[in-house]
């Protein structure tokens, strides 16, 4: 994945709240890469394991205190990118605490969400499955944001102390946050956050894409 971050890093200062100044904090354990020298990206080192995904709300507690300086956080998985720019007044269209963006895979149909009773991400029968988020593409105001990392690592934690991991990782998580404060969520469409290889339905435009494209080249 650091082999994207140039395109990655290039794409969102251009086309991403393109007036809005944004530091970067990546996650890896490549810590020579040249672009980590960059006044405004923050290495966080993160082993390579079997449960990346897992640690990833322990790795960002590693930049709390950083990180709660900032008036928002948010998180954009490194395959994804934008054609276009968002603006901020687009973007800042709520005024709710926190965000989400809708799987796309389930606009119609029930989401994937936990089933095994022993995790922490269970969602039990009649809680409200009537939107599922993905992991890709979070955030919100900088003090809720890091309120929703430290609930969920301490659950996830807690799931792997107790070999209860849930099916889906950090997704399941997220989604069982959400369903038990849903008012503090604004959940944007799936534009937001849809696959790159697949025709979006009209009248909806892609706003963040998701996927690899070995093609964009982004103007340094």
């Amino acid at each position: 994945y650091i082999q994207m971050l140039p395109n990655y890093y290039y794409n969102l200062k251009k086309f991403f709240l393109p007036n809005t100044k944004k530091d970067f904090f990546v996650m890896t354990d490549q810590l020579d890469f040249p672009l980590l020298k960059n006044e405004d990206i923050f290495p966080i080192f993160q082993e390579h394991d079997k449960i990346v995904m897992l640690r990833a709300y322990e790795h960002l507690l590693k930049a709390e205190d950083k990180l709660s300086e900032y008036s928002h956080i948010i998180w954009v998985d490194a395959d994804m990118f934008l054609e276009q720019e968002l603006l901020e007044k687009e973007f800042f269209c709520h005024d709710k605490p926190l965000f989400a963006v809708r799987q796309p895979n389930f606009l119609l149909i029930e989401g994937s969400f936990e089933k095994n009773p022993e995790s922490l991400a269970y969602v039990a029968p009649g809680e409200d499955k009537s939107t599922y988020i993905q992991a890709c593409f979070w955030g919100g105001r900088s003090k809720e944001a890091l309120e929703l990392v430290r609930e969920l690592d301490s659950r996830i934690k807690k799931d792997i102390h107790n070999e209860s991991i849930a099916k889906l990782e950090d997704e399941a998580h997220l989604n069982k946050y959400r369903i038990e404060i849903p008012d503090s969520f604004y959940i944007y469409p799936h534009s937001y956050g849809y696959p790159i290889a697949r025709a979006i339905p009209a009248p909806f435009k892609k706003k963040i894409i998701h996927g690899k494209d070995e093609t964009m080249k982004v103007p340094r």
